[in-house]
């Protein structure tokens, strides 16, 4: 009954998502080719529509968020040669508004406490990829009503007069 219940609120969650944005734009910072597939094959049977870039190192995600504004970016915590501190910050310099999530196999409370401080919005954990769908659109819907410009209450009477 909570898999049924758990389904239903993902679907929901993936339309509400499917509805605001076109197609998700997903940067996927990832070493493990095997971890990559499996959080590809996730979203792909979520019905989310999306593209992935998957990169493997900083370099490949800076490239990417220049050429191509993500509405999310994702990314493993341990990559050899790879600082998740630093690519905080240079998501933060190249696309502000852009949420930051990172996935780990484990990582100290001490870690998750300062990566929430310097602007990470969701930390999850490898092992539960259950909740991986539900975080990332809540992160997406989060991100999407924050860009969304304030209808004051002159401007919803001018629309109203206007209908």
């Amino acid at each position: 009954m909570v898999s049924m219940k758990r389904t239903l609120d993902e679907k929901m969650m993936v339309r509400a998502v499917n509805d605001v944005i076109p197609v998700v734009n997903i940067v996927l910072c990832e070493d493990s080719l095997a971890d990559a597939t499996l959080f590809k094959r996730a979203i792909a049977r979520s019905g989310l529509r999306h593209r992935i870039c998957h990169v493997s190192d900083q370099a490949a995600m800076e490239r990417e968020i220049s050429q191509r504004k993500p509405d999310i970016v994702v990314s493993d915590y341990h990559i050899p040669g790879y600082n998740v501190r630093s690519a905080v910050n240079s998501v933060k310099k190249l696309s502000p508004e852009t949420p930051f999530v990172v996935i780990s196999g484990m990582a100290k409370y001490s870690e998750v406490k300062d990566l929430l401080q310097i602007g990470v919005k969701d930390i999850i954990s490898k092992s539960a990829h259950t909740a991986l769908l539900p975080m990332l659109c809540r992160e997406l819907l989060s991100m999407h009503e924050a860009s969304e410009p304030e209808t004051s209450e002159s401007d919803a009477q001018i629309s109203d007069n206007l209908a």
